[in-house]
């Protein structure tokens, strides 16, 4: 007994159907994407790296299991609504602590 392989099933029908090559078809899998224990924890965390830059937004959103150009543009959708009806505009959010450079905490140093 032969064991067939789904890709090579599927470039046959591919080929049969006169399509183009299967590999000429772009793609992105974007897996379902977990709940942390912590939200507002995780928030905070989520800030950070992307105010750090070590993170992207791409990678952020991919955790959650979300396409990053797709979640974009709907938030500027939702934030030209907002504009149009006069409604505040969002806030940008903040790390809970900030950095200097050196990445001691300013905080703990104003004091």
């Amino acid at each position: 007994m032969r064991l067939v392989r789904t890709r090579d099933l599927l470039a046959e029908a591919v080929k049969a159907l006169g399509l183009r090559g299967i590999d000429s078809f772009a793609h992105q899998w974007f897996w379902d994407g977990h709940e942390h224990v912590d939200p507002l924890k995780e928030a905070n965390a989520q800030a950070t790296r992307l105010a750090r830059h070590t993170t992207t937004l791409a990678h952020e959103y991919a955790r959650q299991g979300k396409d990053w150009e797709t979640e974009l543009r709907q938030r500027a959708k939702e934030v030209a609504l907002m504009k149009e009806l006069g409604l505040p505009s969002p806030q940008t959010p903040r790390p809970d602590k900030e950095y200097n450079d050196d990445g001691a905490d300013e905080q703990s140093q104003a004091a």
